[in-house]
């Protein structure tokens, strides 16, 4: 076990990581240049949401495999409108034990890259979630187009069936 935990410490310091992220950077203001937009954040409020995308990207464990502009702003190439949006929403949560979801308002929900972006900020990066969401999405509009109605099943492994096929 200390020998894949050593190995798994190895891969991170190889991607610009370190090992464990300090209690103390809470406190730091980030400032970034998001697809050419400036935008400041502290980082207590990006990792308000323990076990996301957005919180291990800037706990403080790669602050060091960002790349960066002319000014050092982290530079990042994502949607600004969902990122700064989310950035907001997180503001309000910052000190909480548990958030079960952040709500995009029913104004942004058919706009897909808004949608994409704080879904994948928000999502566990341990999981398949997207490419599994992308999937259900796609058999979902397939049954939908041959009139056929059925539902999607978790199977272990990460794949999907509907109605119990194969």
């Amino acid at each position: 076990m200390r020998k894949i935990r050593q190995d798994l410490m190895d891969r991170e310091r190889e991607m610009g990581g370190t090992p464990e992220a300090s209690a103390d950077c809470m406190g730091d203001v980030l400032d970034f240049n998001v697809a050419g937009q400036h935008f400041r954040a502290r980082r207590s409020t990006l990792c308000a949401v323990k076990g996301t995308v957005m919180a291990l990207l800037f706990c403080g464990r790669f602050d060091d495999a960002f790349i960066r502009d002319a000014d050092k702003r982290i530079f990042l190439q994502v949607f600004s409108d969902a990122f700064i949006w989310l950035v907001q929403q997180l503001i309000t949560y910052v000190g909480e034990q548990t958030i079960d979801s952040i709500v995009i308002p029913p104004s942004r929900q058919s706009d897909a890259p808004f949608t994409y972006w704080v879904e994948l900020l928000m999502s566990d990066p341990a999981t398949k979630r997207r490419a599994n969401h992308h999937h259900q999405h796609q058999h979902q509009e397939q049954q939908q187009g041959d009139g056929q109605q059925g539902h999607i099943e978790q199977r272990p492994g990460g794949e999907q069936g509907a109605g119990g096929e194969p």
